[in-house]
């Protein structure tokens, strides 16, 4: 009797989905996302299988997934672009701030929320000067590096006298004591999100 107790006990845990996997929202620019038809705020958390709908191309949202132990940028542009309607798609689609850019696909778009860390091809950081180059109006703006040397870091900041928007990117490395330049990525388009809709 108690293992028969027990069997149905284990099948109502696993019809009420004990377990499903979920994540929380950390960050948002929009009070009007809604996941699973209700409206979200920031410290909900919802299951990776439910519908996101944004209210428009510029919202995102970053949340917590204990499962990769990192915080996941969404942006509804991308998601719309990609017929993306739920977390778990997202995840698979390998897109977002998710993706390695080592491929140095040159038609990549970056979404900057607050900051990028984008990968660094491995070699010596001594003498190097990273920056960003803004394609149109020959803008040049110095790059910070991790202290591994590995990944740029973007930041908003480098941005702030410019409003929200796409902007076509490189990004240059130059070792003027050597007297040489490399574009290690051409032709990026980032776009910066605005911090509230």
């Amino acid at each position: 009797m108690k293992k028969i107790l027990l069997l149905v006990f284990l099948i109502a845990l696993g019809s009420v989905g004990f377990g499903a996997e979920r994540v929380t929202v950390k960050k948002m620019n929009s009070n009007n996302i809604k996941i699973a038809g209700k409206v979200v705020r920031i410290g909900d958390t919802f299951d990776i299988d439910a519908d996101i709908s944004w209210p428009s191309d510029s919202a995102f949202m970053v949340v917590y997934d204990a499962q990769r132990w990192q915080p996941i940028r969404m942006a509804a542009d991308y998601m719309r672009r990609h017929r993306i309607h739920t977390y778990r798609q997202f995840v698979q689609s390998n897109g977002l701030y998710t993706r390695s850019l080592q491929s140095r696909r040159q038609s990549d778009t970056l979404y900057l929320t607050d900051s990028l860390f984008v990968p660094r091809a491995v070699g010596s950081t001594e003498d190097i000067v990273p920056e960003v180059r803004i394609k149109g109006n020959e803008k040049r703006i110095p790059l910070s590096l991790t202290s591994d040397g590995q990944y740029y870091v973007i930041t908003r900041e480098m941005f702030k006298t410019m409003r929200s928007g796409r902007l076509s990117v490189e990004i240059w490395e130059s070792d003027k004591r050597h007297q040489w330049a490399y574009c290690c990525y051409r032709a990026l388009c980032l776009i910066v999100l605005p911090q509230s809709l």
